[in-house]
């Protein structure tokens, strides 16, 4: 923390340091002090940190109680940057020049992040699609229900499927990291070589029918045995993937602890 005093006050407190001591020099060796520090308390361009204020109040045989009444205010230890950064962002905006300086830093960091992106994509491949996954799922709808286990899941048929798989004592991963020829996939569950996905969406459009196809065959390149699980109202805007639908619990089991 940092006191300010009164006008006067801490310059007398100095001086009356600098007088015992016998020279500006010899103070800053007694107590440690840099020439820079005590130039600028003596003139009060700086306020002085407790602790070193009592250090010097020690010194000449005072306590900080004495001046209590000739306190204004309790700074925090870094309020010479809050300063600093504030006059200064007041100057830019006094010249004009704030928009341009937020413009140019953006631009610096926006050149720093591609690099940094480019390099993780490069040699932590996994780490990277991982860390942005898990990035991505913060600022979206978020994982609003938990199973049995604790595990947070998107909705309340995925917390169906995963209760069941915990009844049922099925081992699972929850979204595991799955990259296909640089194609990288969360599939909802996946058990050794079998993968589950869970969908109700209604009337899926074009681009989502090819990107199913596309996942179901990556997913199949890889040896995996994929079951989509989509219950039976939505089951008809699928047909497509008839082969691969289940839409109830026994079916489900069937598929994976076949006879």
């Amino acid at each position: 923390m940092v006191l300010k005093f009164k006008k006067g006050v801490q310059k007398e407190i100095i001086c009356r340091a600098i007088t015992k001591a016998g020279s500006e020099r010899k103070l800053c060796k007694i107590l440690t002090l840099s020439k820079g520090s005590v130039y600028k308390y003596k003139f009060e361009l700086t306020c002085v940190r407790t602790d070193r204020l009592e250090k010097i109040l020690k010194f000449i045989d005072e306590d900080l109680s004495k001046y209590k009444n000739e306190i204004l205010e309790h700074l925090p230890k870094n309020w010479g940057q809050i300063k600093g950064g504030k006059n200064c962002v007041l100057k830019k905006i006094r010249e004009g020049t704030l928009q341009y300086e937020i413009e140019r830093l953006r631009k610096i960091s926006s050149k720093r992040m591609k690099k940094w992106h480019k390099y993780m994509k490069k040699n932590l491949p996994k780490q990277y699609h991982i860390w942005q996954y898990e990035r991505f799922k913060k600022v979206g709808r978020g994982y609003l229900y938990c199973l049995d286990n604790e595990i947070p899941v998107r909705n309340l048929l995925e917390q169906k499927i995963g209760n069941f798989l915990i009844q049922e004592s099925i081992g699972f991963e929850y979204e595991p990291y799955i990259n296909v020829d640089g194609k990288v996939y969360f599939p909802d569950f996946k058990i050794d070589d079998k993968i589950i996905e869970v969908t109700e969406w209604k009337h899926p459009n074009k681009d989502r029918i090819s990107h199913i196809k596309k996942k179901l065959k990556d997913y199949n390149k890889l040896g995996y045995k994929v079951v989509f699980f989509i219950p039976s109202l939505t089951r008809k805007f699928y047909k497509e993937f008839e082969g691969s639908i289940v839409s109830n619990l026994p079916e489900l089991k069937k598929f994976l602890t076949p006879l």
